[in-house]
């Protein structure tokens, strides 16, 4: 009886600007190593919905629990496990493809709770592995789109031998959602980020990008979610230089962003950087201290509403300070992505990463 199987999940990015493909990166996720690999599409995936020319892959290997071996023993081997909930859909019908894929029309929610459980949390480790990886690309990169997977194929794939893969049981709940833009620039970076299996994505950062998405369709929800995460990234970043921060932003009485940015952060930053030009400009402080105030009369009175053009403005604002603290912290690679006018003021002006 087969005791191990590798199983695989596909993901295509969208908009597509400079593809990086032919590369490979072994995360280390959940005390198990997946690997993921960018490649160009086979011709067969990018005449299918999303039409994308670049794929996502994420591959894990698997031992089989005990419980669930008869179970999926059955399934790869085109036979109608024991226990089968409810009538199975098609069973045993399978279509063979040029890919080399075979389909098996079961679903996860038939099989025993065991085999169900299995494919469950493999599914969820690829899933959070691609998360992961397009989380940190989009940080290392400065990229705006939002960093989640659009899937290639109707479910997880499975395979013994990695030649012959077959099409798991799916999820009846379908996952899907999108890849950021990508760049050749950002390798190197992207892979030392990922050789730290806590390294993550600044949930800072990624409040700001869902921001920026929804800045034409809810403006003010967008404003209020920026402004979280310009509060979220100041916190963490006086927290990251000085531990004695996590215990005061832990209290009721934690200084307002405002107070922060124009009494802590300039102490901090000579601190850590020996440097106060890192600072934000005076003109990038205005804005954050206007577009605080536009959210506390939204979020406090109910009012306030803000033009798409001063909301962007705003959103720029707010993602220079969070670059600044970056740097500060230590990643100077995050230099190339601080708004011209800032990069200006500070010396810089070329945009290579």
């Amino acid at each position: 009886m087969l005791l191990e199987f590798s199983f695989r999940i596909r993901g295509a990015p969208r908009e597509v600007v400079s593809a990086l493909t032919g590369v490979s990166f072994d995360v280390a996720h959940q005390k198990k190593t997946v690997k993921v690999l960018i490649r160009q599409a086979t011709q067969e995936e990018s005449s299918q919905p999303p039409y994308q020319s670049v794929i996502f892959e994420a591959e894990t290997r698997s031992v089989i629990p005990k419980n669930a071996r008869s179970t999926l023993g059955a399934l790869w081997n085109g036979d109608i496990p024991d226990n089968l909930v409810g009538e199975p859909i098609s069973a045993k019908r399978r279509h063979e493809h040029e890919s080399g894929l075979l389909r098996m029309q079961f679903t996860r929610a038939q099989l025993t709770p065991s085999a169900a459980n299995f494919f469950k949390a493999t599914n969820e480790l690829l899933v959070s592995v691609l998360e992961r990886v397009a989380g940190i690309y989009a940080w290392r990169c400065g990229l705006w789109a939002p960093p989640s997977v659009s899937r290639v194929g109707s479910s997880m794939e499975w395979s013994a031998d990695g030649q012959i893969w077959k099409i798991a049981p799916p999820n009846p709940v379908a996952y899907s959602g999108r890849l950021p833009v990508l760049t050749t620039q950002c390798t190197d970076g992207v892979g030392r980020l990922l050789a730290n299996e806590q390294a993550r994505e600044p949930i800072a950062h990624e409040l700001v990008r869902e921001a920026w998405g929804l800045r034409w369709d809810a403006p003010r929800s967008a404003l209020v979610i920026a402004v979280a995460g310009l509060e979220n990234g100041v916190k963490a970043a006086l927290a990251r230089v000085d531990s004695k921060w996590s215990d005061i932003f832990e209290r009721e009485d934690t200084p307002s962003v405002e107070t922060i940015l124009g009494q802590h952060l300039p102490d901090i930053v000579r601190a850590s950087a020996g440097s106060s030009e890192l600072l934000p400009s005076e003109e990038t402080v205005d804005e954050i201290r206007k577009v605080v105030r536009i959210r506390n009369e939204i979020v406090h009175r109910g009012q306030g509403e803000v033009e798409l053009v001063r909301l962007e403005r705003f959103l720029t604002s707010i993602r220079d300070v969070l670059w600044l603290c970056d740097i500060a912290c230590g990643n100077t690679w995050a230099l190339p992505f601080v708004s011209a006018a800032e990069r200006s003021r500070l010396g810089h002006s070329e945009n290579s990463i």
